[in-house]
C-alpha cells in the first residue's frame, strides 16, 4: 500500500460528511410536504431551503479541506471508502421520498411504458391517451396500457406536447419500466447505478491526472447533485455518466472511441454535440480522419434527434420545437437579451404576441452566435493540450448553462462534470445559490412570480460574478486542485 493511501482522514471531515447526510435525510422527510402539486404551505418550503443551506455549508467545508490539504491528500484507502459510503448513504436516504416540486418523472414513466410495450413514444402527446374519444382510435393493447397508467398520465407536465427526450433517454425509461412499472424506486436505482459508473470513471480520470481520488467529492458529495438525481430523479444523471466515460477515454488518448459515449450523451439530451470539436482536436492534423469522424458523429446526432422532429401535434407543434423556441425559466442573462430583443422587434411587429415570439427567436440566435464564436476561438487559439481542451469543454458548457433560457438546477451537473477536474469557486457557489429556484414556486402560488423573475433570480448569479472577478486577481482559485 502506498504511503498516501495510509494517511488518515481528520475526524472532522467524517463528521462533516455525517452532517451532510443528516441534512439530506431531513430534506427527504420534508419531501412529502413538498409534492409537485404543492398547495402553498410555507413552513416546509422555507425549512427545506434552510436545511439545504446547512448541507451546502458541509459541502463547502469539505471542498475547503481538500484545497488546504491538496498537497498531501490520501489516495485509495479506508479514508476514501468512508467518504464514498457517506456519499452513498446521502443518496440511499432518499429511498421512499417524494420528488420535491418536480413532475418530470411522470413523463419518464409514460414514455418508458410506451417503448417497453413496443409502441412509439415520440408520436403522440400524453393528452391523446387521456381523451376517451382519441384513445378509442388506438389498438386495444395501447388502450389497456393507458388505463393502467391513468394515474401517471394525469400528472404528466405539459401533456399537450410530444416528448423532448431522445432515444437513449427513452431506452433508460423503458429499462426502468421493465424492472418495475411506474416505480419511483426502480428509476431511482437505475440513476444510482448510472452515478456509480460515473464515479468509477471520475476516479480513473483523477488517477491519470495524478490527483487524489478524494477530489471526486466535488461530484459525489454535492448536495445539489444528490437532490436532483436521488430525489428529483432527473435523467441528467445518465448524461453525466456518459460524459465522465467520454472524458476518461479522451484523457487516455482515445478520441475516436470517446465519441461513442459522447454520442450516447447526445442521445440523452442533444446539447453535448457542441463539445465534439474539442474531443477531436488532436485529429486536426489528420484532416481526413478529423472530418470523417466529425461527419459520422454529427450524422449520428441527427439520427438521434430525428424522432423528436418527425412527429407533430394536430396544431403543428411538438415538444422539442416549443422548448427550443419559447421555453424560459429561472434565467438571468437571457432575460436581458430577450427584453432587448423584444424592445427592438416591437418596432417591427405590431401584434404583441408576435413581437414576443420573434424576440425569443432573436435572443436565441444571438446566444447561438456567441457560443459558435467562442467554440471557434477556443478551437483555433487555445493550446492543443488536454488541460486546455478540458477547460474549453468546461467553459462552453458553463456558457450554455448560464446564457440559456432555462437555468434549471438539474442542468448544473453538466458543468460540474468538468469542475471535478478543475474546481472553481465561482461555479461551485451555484451549488447553494441555485436552491433559490424553489422560491419561485412560493411566488407563483400567490401569483407574484414576476417578483422572482425580475429581481430575486439575480441573487443566484451575482455571487458567480463576484467570485469570478476574484479568480482573475488570484489565479490559484482558478483550479483549487492544482498543486
Amino acid at each position: 500500500m502506498k504511503d498516501r493511501d495510509r494517511r488518515q482522514l481528520p475526524f472532522r471531515v467524517l463528521v462533516t460528511g455525517s452532517l451532510l447526510a443528516l441534512s439530506l435525510g431531513i430534506i427527504a422527510c420534508l419531501s412529502h410536504a413538498l409534492p409537485h402539486d404543492w398547495r402553498g404551505e410555507t413552513t416546509p418550503l422555507f425549512l427545506f431551503l434552510l436545511v439545504f443551506l446547512s448541507a451546502s455549508a458541509c459541502y463547502f467545508y469539505a471542498i475547503f479541506w481538500l484545497f488546504k490539504q491538496r498537497k498531501q491528500l490520501p489516495g485509495f484507502g479506508s479514508g476514501f471508502v468512508s467518504l464514498f459510503l457517506l456519499g452513498l448513504l446521502s443518496r440511499l436516504i432518499f429511498i421512499g421520498s417524494e420528488p420535491i416540486l418536480e413532475d418530470d418523472i411522470f413523463r419518464y414513466f409514460w414514455d418508458g411504458a410506451l417503448l417497453a410495450n413496443g409502441f412509439n413514444s415520440f408520436a403522440n402527446p400524453p393528452s391523446t391517451f387521456v381523451d376517451p374519444d382519441a384513445l378509442g382510435t388506438f389498438q386495444m393493447e395501447l388502450q389497456i396500457l393507458a388505463k393502467s397508467g391513468a394515474a401517471t398520465l394525469a400528472q404528466v407536465n405539459y401533456p399537450d406536447l410530444t416528448t423532448v427526450y431522445p432515444p437513449i433517454a427513452q431506452l433508460w425509461f423503458a429499462i426502468s419500466y421493465w424492472m418495475t412499472p411506474w416505480s419511483f424506486e426502480a428509476w431511482r436505482g437505475l440513476l444510482l447505478l448510472s452515478e456509480l459508473v460515473g464515479l468509477f470513471f471520475i476516479c480513473l480520470t483523477l488517477t491519470k491526472l495524478n490527483k487524489s481520488p478524494l477530489w471526486a467529492l466535488i461530484y459525489w458529495w454535492n448536495p445539489m447533485v444528490i437532490l436532483q438525481f436521488s430525489n428529483g430523479l432527473h435523467v441528467d444523471a445518465v448524461l453525466t455518466m456518459f460524459l465522465f466515460i467520454a472524458i476518461y477515454l479522451f484523457w487516455i488518448d482515445r478520441p475516436v472511441l470517446a465519441c461513442f459515449p459522447l454520442l450516447a450523451a447526445v442521445g440523452v439530451k442533444l446539447w453535448p454535440i457542441i463539445l465534439l470539436p474539442f474531443f477531436l482536436k488532436f485529429l486536426w492534423q489528420k484532416k481526413i480522419m478529423f472530418f470523417g469522424t466529425a461527419f459520422a458523429v454529427t450524422l449520428g446526432a441527427c439520427l438521434l434527434a430525428s424522432p423528436l422532429l418527425l412527429f407533430q401535434n394536430a396544431d403543428g407543434s411538438n415538444g422539442l420545437e416549443t422548448y427550443s423556441k419559447l421555453w424560459q425559466m429561472n434565467d438571468g442573462v437571457y432575460s436581458l437579451i430577450h427584453s432587448l430583443s423584444w424592445f427592438i422587434t416591437s418596432g417591427f411587429v405590431e401584434e404583441p404576441v408576435g413581437a414576443w415570439r420573434l424576440a425569443h427567436g432573436v435572443a436565441r440566435l444571438l446566444i447561438v452566435i456567441v457560443l459558435i464564436t467562442f467554440i471557434a476561438y477556443r478551437f483555433f487559439h487555445a493550446p492543443t493540450e488536454k488541460n486546455s481542451l478540458l477547460s474549453s469543454m468546461f467553459w462552453v458548457t458553463t456558457l450554455l448553462f448560464l446564457l440559456g433560457p432555462t437555468v434549471f438546477p438539474w442542468y448544473y451537473p453538466w458543468a460540474l462534470v468538468f469542475l471535478v477536474f478543475m474546481p472553481r469557486p465561482s461555479i461551485l457557489v451555484l451549488t447553494e445559490t441555485l436552491s433559490l429556484y424553489y422560491l419561485r414556486f412560493y411566488f407563483a402560488y400567490w401569483g407574484q412570480e414576476v417578483i422572482y423573475d425580475s429581481y430575486l433570480v439575480w441573487v443566484q448569479f451575482i455571487p458567480v460574478l463576484v467570485l469570478f472577478a476574484i479568480e482573475q486577481k488570484r489565479p490559484l482559485f482558478k483550479d483549487l486542485s492544482a498543486v
